[in-house]
């Protein structure tokens, strides 16, 4: 992170929790905050959830242990990003995506003309 003067987000299995809420705690838990912190990384809000793993068992095990982090100067490009959980389909993980809170509403929506049909009907013959 130090070599390269540039934003950036990584995503993954870190395979390990990061805080009780997300299940007991360790050293591992204690040494992977540590390293986020010692980054200045952001662990963005994670909706839909509390866990993204699972050991299908009768009692399961549930964890947060997939996540994006990424940088202040990638959160400075990329604003009001958070994390979402997609659902399961055969893997014990949930898959997440990263998405940005928006409110945005396009002051004109699309609209199709018909008049493009006599346009480029000339095009396709």
């Amino acid at each position: 992170m130090s070599q390269w003067d540039i934003s950036w987000c990584l995503g993954r299995d870190f395979n390990i929790v990061r805080t009780p809420y997300e299940r007991s705690i360790d050293s591992a838990m204690m040494e992977f905050s540590g390293f986020i912190n010692s980054c200045g990384l952001i662990d963005p809000l994670l909706e839909g959830g509390r866990f993204t793993w699972s050991s299908h068992r009768d009692v399961p095990v549930l964890s947060h242990i997939d996540r994006f982090l990424f940088s202040v100067e990638w959160e400075g490009h990329f604003q009001d990003m958070h994390q979402v959980i997609l659902p399961k389909i055969t893997s014990d993980h949930f898959a997440i995506l990263l998405r940005m809170w928006t409110t945005h509403v396009a002051e004109r929506p699309f609209r199709f003309e018909i008049v493009w049909l006599g346009t480029l009907g000339g095009w396709l013959m």
